[in-house]
């Protein structure tokens, strides 16, 4: 499939299509090689989660390698299985596992994303990366090796300015600080493998369109040797959106407007860890595992299984979608939730 051309600002533009870009796939383990085939394109980052069973979540990408792999539910460094064992035109291909990848006695959901293909160097920055971007879907894989410096910065690849990404120590066991351009204008991080609320940070600066910033030689995010992996997303009219709504704490809650059908919602309340005795984990909910009022949710800060908060949840709209929860992990009244909403 190609791009699909609209009209936005009275010209033509290109709005990528979820399966260009984007996909999500269900499969059962097999305990074999297993296939998926799927996919209208090479993925740059697959992100499996077993939905059964309380298993780590599993991120490998084309930047680091089919198999190199972290997890965005701990801390732990980035590892390696030969169990992964490719990216495919159409797809990817797993092998006998245990339960982290394809075991027969699970289901499993794959969030699978294009970036650029093989990783290019880029000197945008201080720091040289190697980056894979695709900068009409608003997302690229950046990986760089620290040099200790004040003040650094490293090229993203993208044509405007990440709205969110996500950092991860490969090298040493380290939390994900993750940046939204609505929690402090990016002057601070929520961890993304815990519940926790924002923290305000100096380190973090806010990105412009060749380079994201920061004003450290923390080792959180530049230490000398260490070496680093980041996601980052922007909104892309008609495909993505990185957004943030206010808790009105109604069961038919706020209406959040995308400009398009999301077939994938991540929220976290920015505001607190927890509410009403619930905490207040990352959440996922997709179009792949759930229909009408989406309640199948999965955590990327917990390895729990797959958990249906029945009639709760978000309603998908054709134009964004709505939150029917009064709970204050998604609905707390004047709370803070930032989002990333994908077509």
């Amino acid at each position: 499939m190609g791009l699909n051309k609209r009209l936005i600002g009275g010209a033509a533009a290109v709005v990528p299509t979820n399966t260009d870009n984007f996909d999500i796939v269900t499969y059962a383990g097999t305990n074999t090689t297993n296939s998926i085939t799927s996919l209208d394109f090479q993925p740059d980052l697959v992100w499996i989660k077993n939905r059964d069973n309380a298993n780590d979540h599993f991120l490998t990408d084309s930047v680091r390698g089919a198999g190199a792999y972290v997890q965005s539910n701990n801390s732990n460094a980035e590892d390696t299985t030969s169990r992964f064992n490719s990216f495919n035109s159409n797809g990817f291909t797993v092998s006998t596992d245990t339960a982290l990848l394809n075991n027969t006695a699970y289901n499993y959901v794959a969030w699978c994303f294009k970036g650029g293909g093989s990783a290019v160097s880029n000197t945008d920055g201080d720091v040289t990366a190697q980056v894979s971007a695709n900068p009409e879907a608003g997302f690229s894989i950046i990986t760089y090796t620290g040099d200790g410096t004040n003040n650094a910065s490293v090229g993203h690849g993208l044509n405007q300015a990440p709205e969110f990404f996500i950092y991860k120590r490969l090298s040493s066991t380290s939390d994900w600080p993750a940046a939204h351009k609505d929690n402090n204008s990016y002057q601070g991080y929520i961890v993304f493998n815990g519940t926790g609320s924002s923290t305000t940070d100096s380190a973090m600066q806010a990105p412009d369109s060749s380079v994201i910033n920061f004003n450290t030689t923390s080792p959180t995010f530049n230490g000398s040797g260490q070496e680093w992996l980041i996601y980052a997303f922007h909104s892309v009219d008609g495909y993505q959106k990185v957004g943030s709504y206010t808790g009105d704490g109604n069961f038919a809650g706020p209406t959040v407007t995308t400009g398009f059908s999301p077939r994938f919602v991540m929220l976290k309340n920015a505001s607190s860890s927890s509410r009403d005795s619930i905490d207040c984990d990352w959440y996922i909910f997709d179009t792949a595992r759930d229909t009408g009022t989406l309640g199948k949710k999965l955590e990327a800060s917990t390895n729990n299984a797959e958990e249906d908060i029945s009639n709760n949840g978000v309603a998908i709209l054709s134009d964004g979608f709505r939150i029917y929860r009064t709970a204050g992990d998604m609905n707390r009244s004047g709370d803070n939730y930032i989002y990333l909403a994908i077509a």
